[in-house]
Formats: structure tokens, sequence, C-alpha cells
């Protein structure tokens, strides 16, 4: 049996709530494998139940681990005949109003005596968190690939290309190499530009003088990749030089922090108190990381606000590191690790250097 339903099942001898419904794809693919577009997932502490439609019921079956599977336009008769007192918890994240209103009549009408409710926690997410050492190896080489687009697009900064051009560039480059797709879209952004965190590429060239803010991802396996760079064509600007030095400095204290029981609000803080120690706390203006994985922005989150779980930190966890300044009309550093947690320490998979860097 696949390793995951054995985690899985572990997992919900823990918990409170002992049957749950799960259906949002990345969950599926997590647990089976499998990409589905559509089904749920039956997991409860005697055992696990996928409900597909005809479109993966043969895939199931055959590349499913061994898998009970079952009929999706079946499934309330499947309760009704078999589970009739399930009381199934459905993580609320994964679900709209109107789908989980539509699943509630659906099994009121056939069968009234299995309960659904929303829960604010969900099981599989939480195991997502914590990578395996196969998924460690996936990640490893998501990075280097990440990491090699990096050095490309910073070996094609020439006078006058756009930035548009350097992102058609690195897609090109990326496929050559066996990347699935981007991770997220990228942001390259020059000049002034990169003093705004979340940067759409226009048609706008390089100039001598301008810094260049560079975060891009590659998806390798099913699994994300993200890194920044941030760097000089020319004489840099004397301002976002020193704000670059903060930025580095403030990123080497929280990668010092990174290691398991520091609590993610405490990594958050130990980069933000060193960037407001200098004057720039309110130009900070976005959380230090988030976890990565089969999603490009997963658990945990790392930053310090109040509505942000307060979570110690495990091994296992893949997050990123990325403190940033941005100061409009001047100029924007942030500065980009992914790292793994561990007992004493972390790994750095964004094995790239972050010294100051002038290219002529």
């Amino acid at each position: 049996m696949n390793h995951r339903y054995l985690r899985l099942q572990s997992a919900l001898e823990q918990n409170s709530s002992s049957e749950w419904l799960i259906g949002d794809p990345i969950s599926l693919l997590y647990v089976t494998g499998l990409h589905l577009s559509a089904g749920y997932l039956y997991a409860s502490r005697d055992g696990l139940i996928l409900f597909v439609d005809g479109r993966y019921t043969q895939l199931a079956k055959t590349h499913g681990g061994g898998i009970q599977v079952e009929s999706l336009e079946r499934m309330a008769e499947y309760f009704r005949d078999h589970l009739p007192t399930a009381d199934l918890a459905i993580p609320e994240e994964t679900i709209t109003c109107g789908r989980f209103r539509r699943l509630k009549d659906q099994f009121g009408s056939i069968a009234p005596k299995v309960a659904l409710q929303t829960a604010n926690r969900h099981p599989i997410s939480d195991l997502r968190q914590i990578k395996d050492a196969d998924e460690l190896s996936i990640m490893r080489k998501a990075a280097k690939l990440c990491s090699e687009g990096c050095d490309f697009v910073m070996e094609n900064l020439k006078a006058s290309i756009t930035e548009r051009e350097l992102v058609r560039r690195l897609q090109l480059f990326w496929q050559v190499k066996g990347g699935e797709r981007f991770a997220f879209d990228p942001i390259i952004a020059f000049g002034a530009s990169t003093a705004m965190p979340h940067y759409s590429p226009r048609d706008v060239p390089l100039n001598r003088g301008d810094t260049v803010l560079i975060d891009i991802g590659v998806v390798v396996e099913g699994y994300h990749s993200d890194m920044t760079r941030t760097c000089f064509y020319g004489t840099p600007n004397e301002k976002v030089l020193e704000i670059y030095s903060i930025v580095r400095e403030a990123q080497q204290r929280a990668l010092n922090q990174c290691r398991e029981g520091v609590t993610t609000h405490a990594i958050d803080r130990t980069a933000r108190e060193y960037i407001a120690s200098k004057g720039y706390g309110d130009e900070f203006c976005h959380g230090l990381g988030h976890g990565v994985g089969l999603e490009i922005h997963e658990a945990p989150t790392l930053s310090s606000k109040p509505q942000a779980p307060d979570i110690p930190l495990k091994t296992g966890m893949v997050v990123t590191v990325e403190p940033g300044i941005y100061l409009p009309g001047v100029g924007g550093v942030r500065i980009e690790d992914c790292v793994v947690v561990a007992s004493d320490g972390c790994e750095n998979l964004t094995q790239r250097p972050t010294e100051t860097l002038v290219i002529e």
C-alpha cells in the first residue's frame, strides 16, 4: 500500500475528527499520486475509499496503490448502504459554500443520517508540510534548475533587452532543461519597478544604472521552486545599495534562526526587527516566507501578523526566507532562498551567492 495512505491513517488516529471527506485535487494528488480533476477521498481510522467518476476508474484501480475505488456518481448511495451514520468533516478551505450546500442536499435526500460539517483544519495539509525523502530529492532538482534559470537571466542582461523578452527566453531555457512550467508568473523588474513586490513584466528596456529584481520558480515532477535575487546593471543607485546590505543581513539572521522548534512568528520578527532598526520597518510590507511543495504557497506561513498561525518549525518543512525593502520611485530589494528545516539548522536549496552583484 502507498506509504502516504499509512501516514494519513496514522495521523487520523490522533485526530479529534475521525472521518474526513476530502476533494481538493492537490490533496488527492498527494495521497494517491493521481491527477484527478474530480473526486473525493473518504479517510477514516478504519480505511480509505476513493470516489471517482468513469474517466478515472481504471486509472485509480490500476495506479492507485491498492486503494478501494468506488463510483463518484453513487457516493451518497454508498454511504447509505455501507456507512449510514458517518460523521464527515470537510476542510473549509477546500470547498465553496455552493458546493457544500449541493453536497448536503445530495446526502440529505439519499443518506439522511450521514452528517456533514466543515472543519477549520486539513489533515492532509498538515502532512504535506513535512516532506519525505522522495519529495526532498525532487525539490533539490527543482531548486537547482531554478538557480540555473536565475544565472541564465543574469547572463542575458544586456542594454535594451526588455523584461518580457527575458521571461520568454527563460521559459524556453527551462523547457529545454526539462522544467514542466513556471511555478508562478515570473517577476523580472527593472529600475523603479523593483519597488513593486508583485510586479508584472512589461516591454520595458534595460538601461545602465537599473536595479534588476528576478523572482522566479520552476516546476519539476509536480514540485515547485522559488527564489529571488536583486542585482545591478551598471553603477548602482546608492540608496538601493544601502538597503541591499540591510536586506542581506536580515535574511542571514533569519536563516541562522531557521531550525526545528523556532516558531514562525519568531523567525519573521528576527528579520523584521532588524530591518525596522535600520529605519525601514514600514517598507518591509509582506511576510518573511511561506511553505513550498506541490503548491507554490502552502503551509506554514512565516509571518508575525496576529492572524497568522504561530507554529514551531519542524524537520522536513520546506520554506522560503525572503525579506525585502521597497522604496517607491527609487527601487526595491528582495533576496529569497528556499530551505529545508532540520533539527540543528537548515539546508539551503538555493545554492547561489547573495553578495552584491554588479553587471557591467
